[in-house]
Order: C-alpha cells, then structure tokens, then sequence
C-alpha cells in the first residue's frame, strides 16, 4: 500500500510542479534607453538598463530593475553650486500587463528604489541616494513564447527623469 500512496504523492507533486512551471517565467531583459532630467535643468544621454524578474501569469509580474547612466563620468566641471546629474538606480516593480492579442500587450508598473546622484562640481561634494519610487508604462511584442522586444517609459519621480528604453527580453 506504501508504494501506491508515495507514486500517488509523486504524481500530484509533479503535476502541481509542472503547473507552477506554465504559470511563472522568468524574464531576462537588457535594453538601452535616451533619458531626459529636468532635475536642477540636467539633461542626461544614454542609459543602460536591465531588469530579472518572474512573470505569474498574462498579467502580473515582479522585476527587479537596474540601470546606469554611461555618461555620468563625462559631467561638464562646475564651479558654482553642485548640480547633480541621476548616475544609477536599483530597484523592484510590479509590473501589470494588458494583453492586446496573442504577440502584443501593454504594460504598466510602480515601484520603488535607490537612485545614486553625481556631481562634477569642484570642491568635496559626495554623491547623493534617494529613495526614488519609479513609474513604468509601455508596450511590448512577443515574438515567441521565449523573446520579446518592447519599449518602455519609465520616470523616477524624485530624480525627476524620465528614460525610453528599447529592450530585447529572453524568457526561460
């Protein structure tokens, strides 16, 4: 009677297995972006940004969010007050996805990070961190169940910057 009840038990546990495997996907995506800051009236350039994160289902996903600006070290010198300049952000979103039919789907997130600030300003100025809560809106194009490309806005509300990426993701 032990074999039955422990094949039984093996049964559900990979059917119940198999069924969390459908339904969470983890999502890999590295995209670059052209980000604007209107903080202190900084304009940034190209950013590169990734995220890692698992998707539930069709509509709801959990990321984690990197990304760094590749022109933070080439801050023109300023010998006036500091003018801080977003060099990067870590983070994690919800994300929401709306689907439109089976290739595209819209999304939206809110989240919440760190930003790091610079300062090419003479004189000892350390960097800043924030705490910096970051809104996602965008839409994306599965290509297959495993690649998809999309764009992305994303504005951090206390940096005051707002990035477009265009991504490449990789699901597996």
């Amino acid at each position: 009677m032990k074999p039955v009840k422990f094949a039984t038990a093996a049964v559900f546990s990979l059917a119940a297995a198999n069924a969390w495997s459908q339904s969470v996907q983890a999502d890999l995506a590295l995209g670059g972006s052209l980000s604007h800051g209107s903080n202190q009236g900084n304009v940034h350039g190209l950013v590169l940004a990734g995220d890692l994160g698992y998707r539930f289902d069709n509509n709801l996903a959990v990321q984690v969010y990197a990304m760094g600006d590749l022109n933070s070290n080439n801050l023109p010198l300023n010998l006036g007050q500091p003018v801080y300049s977003l060099s990067s952000f870590v983070g994690v979103r919800a994300l929401g996805y709306l689907p439109l039919n089976d290739s595209w789907e819209l999304l939206g997130g809110l989240g919440v990070g760190q930003s790091t600030l610079s300062t090419s300003a003479a004189g000892n100025h350390p960097d800043q961190k924030e705490t910096d809560p970051i809104l996602s809106g965008g839409i994306q194009w599965r290509m297959s169940k495993t690649f998809h490309i999309g764009l992305t806005l994303d504005y951090l509300t206390k940096a005051d910057v707002s990035m477009a990426t265009v991504q490449a993701g990789w699901n597996f």
